[in-house]
């Protein structure tokens, strides 16, 4: 569909690889990695496959000049996905736990998925805190060039559409950004800020601090 705000958006099923080669080039807070990332093809699968594979999950693309800008995905069953989660995690591990046994992961690699998991455990540490349970959660993603644009509105619009039809009435949202910046703007487009925490593997592989919004959007009636 072609929302009001301008771009088309569409079902990001049938764009699969334009989304998986989005999500690696701004993996590190909108940028790529400094380094090839051992596992990187599997860990991509792990935080992609279930939005794409699951009845409970959603991907939307935003596509301008027959070019994939952003995508949208969204968990509008949150137990389902964090019982996936819990399994596709323990699989990644003993993955990781083999390779470096073997001797088969570097260690920048390795250092990477340490504090990944670290940033994972605090994430759902902090979602307890502020009484985070039951909201569909949402990821979007936008090339940098596009993201002061109409690219995230559209996609924030049809992420809209869906979590209302699935019943729900806000949904919550991440988002990574250098200290200082985009808080208003987080606030003014998506919703409250419910939480500011440092992400710990982006600050130190950029060597800048990037903290993590935790964003609540309410949806009008």
């Amino acid at each position: 569909m072609r929302t009001a705000a301008g771009p088309l958006v569409v079902d990001g099923r049938g764009h699969r690889p334009a989304v998986d080669d989005l999500f690696r080039a701004t993996m590190l807070a909108g940028e790529p990695m400094p380094f090839f990332l051992h596992g990187l093809d599997r860990y991509t699968r792990f935080s992609l496959d279930w939005y794409f594979n699951s009845p409970s999950g959603r991907v939307f693309v935003a596509i301008d000049d027959s070019r994939v800008l952003g995508y949208g995905l969204v968990a509008t069953d949150p137990g389902a996905y964090a019982r996936h989660l819990k399994r596709s995690l323990s699989v990644l591990a003993a993955h990781l736990t083999f390779d470096f046994v073997v001797g088969r992961i570097d260690p920048e690699s390795r250092a990477f998925y340490r504090d990944r998991i670290r940033d994972s455990w605090l994430i759902w540490r902090d979602r307890r805190r502020i009484d985070v349970h039951d909201e569909p959660h949402v990821h979007l993603n936008v090339i940098a060039e596009a993201r002061r644009g109409t690219i995230a509105a559209a996609l924030i619009e049809a992420v809209d559409t869906t979590v209302r039809v699935a019943g729900h009435r806000s949904w919550i949202g991440e988002v990574n950004a250098e200290e200082g910046r985009r808080r208003r703007a987080l606030e003014r487009v998506v919703g409250t800020v419910l939480d500011e925490r440092p992400n710990l593997t982006a600050s130190r592989l950029t060597n800048r601090t990037i903290v993590r919004y935790t964003v609540r959007r309410s949806l009008p009636a």
